[in-house]
């Protein structure tokens, strides 16, 4: 039979906060570092263009023709999505 592994005491609040803080600031450095090399600023560039647009369109266009009857509905259901964002956009 295995051992029991003995239960973490829960933080309170504040303490959660502050270790989410040290988390995300800790990211965030090596984030910073990161950003130095020039070729990791040139594939997040690259995958920033994805998200322009274009891709999206590509997708929804060649969604019925991989799987007709699925790709069909997703295809329907990412243009009405979509719509509606632009909408919010726009208001």
């Amino acid at each position: 039979m295995r051992a029991k592994r003995p239960l973490r005491p829960m933080l309170s609040w504040p303490d959660r906060q502050l270790l989410w803080l040290e988390r995300e600031r800790t990211v965030s450095r090596w984030m910073h570092r990161a950003a130095a090399r020039k070729w990791i600023v040139f594939a997040l560039n690259g995958v920033s263009r994805l998200g322009d647009g274009w891709m999206w369109y590509a997708v929804i266009l060649a969604l019925p023709w991989l799987d007709h009857t699925n790709g069909t509905t997703c295809a329907i259901r990412m243009f009405a999505v979509g719509a509606v964002n632009l909408m919010i956009y726009k208001i």
